[in-house]
């Protein structure tokens, strides 16, 4: 027998940005997760609650599918309808080759904003990865997960960020550590190479190519009973190995809300999170996400 159990990552973003004063840059409201199992056995609560952390995070933790689950996650970038003259609609398709291996396909077209009346489209990106988790590495304690990603351009992006017009390879690691004295509190380090290759596919005018950027993201996740969640992290970007000393930090807390009790949710197909992120750049970092000064998104 097939069930399918949805979840769903409707990613909002609020940002007021300049380089030295506090940044509202990140609203996630998630809104898409649907998940479906080859034998139609649900995820362990203590399991879905786990990869649900991934989204108050935005970005990869050392959790994965079931062996044989497929799961499909679908967004929508709803702060580009004030902002951008299109709307990005993110699609991952996960499965799970095995236990501790899963497989990923993404694509993100880029539509027409209805709100903009000077509208753009694209065929966006396609993107494939691979992420192989280490339970237990050194004990019940610690997960440590591996991976890659990559990204290719499937026309002209209409984007700001002239890395998206070129091929990328994301290698990463990710670690988390389960503090003994409370296990309400989980630490979390991350690290990627963001490494722009090649020349650009579709727009000829770039030069030089954008530099390759490295990022380390430790943090803490607290996960108190109930609905709530809470993130600090620490993030350092730098350009120093691919030619720039191009180099910056930023500080950013996330609260999420896990809906499980009988809202007006539970009446929609899905399970959903929703998820505030503040940042504070410390330093201008060398991948500006909070964008011109003095801009505000919603």
């Amino acid at each position: 027998m097939l069930t399918a159990n949805s979840h769903s990552p409707w990613d909002n973003a609020i940002r007021l940005s300049s380089a030295k004063t506090i940044s509202f840059f990140a609203l996630f409201i998630s809104l898409g997760w649907t998940s479906f199992s080859a034998f139609g056995e649900e995820p362990e609560p203590e399991e879905r609650k786990r990869r649900l952390l991934s989204t108050l995070l935005n970005n990869e933790l050392p959790f994965s599918n079931p062996e044989s689950s497929l799961q499909l996650r679908y967004s929508a970038k709803a702060s580009d309808v004030v902002k951008e003259p299109y709307i990005r609609l993110p699609f991952e398709l996960r499965y799970g080759i095995s236990e501790y291996t899963e497989a990923y396909l993404g694509y993100q077209p880029y539509i027409n904003n209805p709100f903009d009346k000077h509208a753009v489209s694209s065929s966006g990106l396609a993107g494939l990865g691979i992420k192989h988790r280490l339970p237990n590495f050194i004990n019940e304690r610690w997960d440590l997960a591996f991976g890659l990603r990559t990204f290719v351009p499937l026309s002209e992006i209409p984007s700001e960020d002239e890395r998206e017009q070129f091929g990328r390879y994301e290698p990463y690691v990710v670690m988390t550590y389960l503090l003994p004295r409370d296990e309400r509190f989980r630490a979390t380090l991350h690290a990627r190479y963001d490494w722009v290759r090649g020349e650009p596919f579709f727009e000829n005018g770039i030069n030089p190519r954008p530099s390759s950027t490295f990022y380390l993201r430790p943090g803490i996740i607290f996960t108190p009973p109930g609905e709530w969640r809470y993130t600090l992290e620490l993030e350092y970007q730098t350009e120093r190995f691919s030619g720039p000393k191009n180099d910056g930090w930023m500080v950013a807390a996330s609260v999420g809300w896990f809906p499980e009790g009988k809202t007006w949710l539970r009446k929609l197909p899905g399970e959903f999170d929703f998820t505030l992120r503040i940042g504070y750049e410390i330093t201008q970092l060398p991948i500006d996400r909070l964008g011109s000064p003095e801009q505000v998104d919603l």
